[in-house]
């Protein structure tokens, strides 16, 4: 009997069982360096993300550095204003207080930057007055407006509500920016603001900023980009669009933090117009503001805070308002102070060298455990994040001051802890 044939198709059984055996080692092999390829790919990428966050974080400490003495900076100029003895010293400062509030304008962008990098960006609501809003806004842009030859125009319709239930430094960063770079590509002409309401959906209003200037306008193409980049979720497409990345980052990301919406329309040659349109919680009679007053007992008030233009500007408003302030320049002798005399009321200021405003709450509501009396704390800070505000409150403070702040905003707000304690 022949075999062969036989054989053959044995041998060929074998040669395919050995071929699948191979090709299976080869699979295995393949998947151990695609893994290998991946873990490394993740830890590349964990790596870049790791630098990256540090990178932001150093960026944010550096500019709150920065920050602290340019608002030391307006705060002076708030209290030097009405000491001006003519018109033209009076003009100057005004100009001085324009260029200091456009640094520190930049100075907040880069900062909201790395806080909407970490998703940490969030809204600090207030009732605003339309009008002094829009007239403040002016104030700080008209000097680099004026050393162009152009002008800035406000309108506000009739139809509009006299206050804004908002975030004021969201909504001024907002606007500020496509005001920013309206004068930057305007040559001659004018910066139109204008303010109308669309009327009410449900409880809120619809209102509607528009910036119109004459410019040299934007082209279609430059346009149709813009316009996607302001669609597009990923950030990353702005930054492409001819170094303004980080200003229409902010306008985007703020815009959509206001729960509104960015647009605008151009012709080259004659200009652009953007519009920002948000929903607002607005009122129509005029809110009654509570004047300064004098304090019916002279309080006394510990003032913890270690930079001097700080110390200064809170302590002569302090003083103006007829209050006795004793200053702690940091924590550990806010704590000593507080063991030795009675407070009325003390101003802690949250970063502190030495012990930290948060740890010297902590003590000082400790030793307050051995006394028959609580002494109210308000937190004095830049640092504004709901998170900040958790963090005073769990401590033991009682209310919260974000910096910058004006004298009225101060003492209306002693005044009306130290009535209700």
């Amino acid at each position: 009997m022949n075999t062969e044939p036989n054989n053959q198709i044995q041998q060929l059984l074998n040669e395919k069982t050995q071929l699948e055996e191979e090709i299976e080692k080869l699979r295995k092999e393949l998947t151990r360096l695609q893994n290998e390829m991946d873990e490394r790919i993740q830890h590349s990428s964990e790596l870049i993300e790791e630098q990256r966050n540090t990178y932001n974080r150093l960026l944010k400490k550096v500019t709150e550095k920065i920050k602290s003495p340019i608002q030391g900076i307006l705060e002076i100029i708030d209290i030097i204003k009405p000491l001006a003895s003519n018109t033209e010293i009076d003009d100057f400062i005004h100009i001085i207080e324009s260029y200091i509030s456009q640094v520190l304008s930049t100075v907040s962008d880069i900062i909201d930057y790395t806080t909407i990098y970490s998703q940490e960006l969030q809204l600090n609501l207030s009732w605003i007055s339309l009008s002094e809003f829009m007239e403040n806004l002016s104030k700080i842009y008209k000097p680099q407006a004026q050393g162009k030859g152009l002008s800035i125009e406000i309108q506000i319709f009739n139809n509009n509500p006299l206050y804004l239930y908002t975030d004021e430094e969201r909504l001024r960063q907002l606007l500020g920016n496509i005001i920013e770079n309206a004068i930057k590509f305007t040559r001659q002409g004018r910066i139109k603001i204008s303010i109308n309401s669309l009327g009410k959906i449900g409880e809120k209003e619809i209102m509607v900023f528009e910036i119109k200037d004459t410019g040299i306008g934007i082209s279609t193409e430059y346009s149709s980009d813009l316009l996607r980049a302001l669609a597009n979720p990923d950030i990353t497409q702005l930054l492409k669009l001819h170094g303004e990345g980080l200003g229409l980052i902010l306008i985007k990301e703020l815009s959509l933090l206001l729960e509104g919406e960015v647009n605008f329309d151009s012709k080259v040659g004659e200009g652009t117009t953007f519009y920002f349109t948000a929903p607002f919680i607005t009122k129509r009679e005029e809110i009654p503001m509570r004047a300064v007053p004098l304090p019916d007992k002279k309080l006394k008030i510990l003032l913890v805070e270690d930079n001097y233009l700080n110390q200064k500007y809170t302590k002569t408003s302090l003083l103006k308002a007829g209050y006795e302030v004793e200053l702690a320049e940091n924590g550990f002798v806010a704590v000593e102070k507080y063991q030795q005399q009675k407070f009325d009321l003390i101003l802690m200021d949250v970063q502190l060298p030495l012990l930290d405003g948060i740890e010297a709450t902590y003590q000082i509501r400790e030793i307050e455990k051995q006394k028959e009396y609580k002494t109210p704390i308000i937190a004095v800070t830049a640092y504004a994040q709901e998170k900040d505000k958790k963090r005073c409150l769990e401590a033991g403070m009682d209310m919260f001051l974000a910096k910058p702040f004006k004298p009225a905003q101060l003492i209306n707000l002693i005044k009306n802890l130290t009535e209700n304690t």
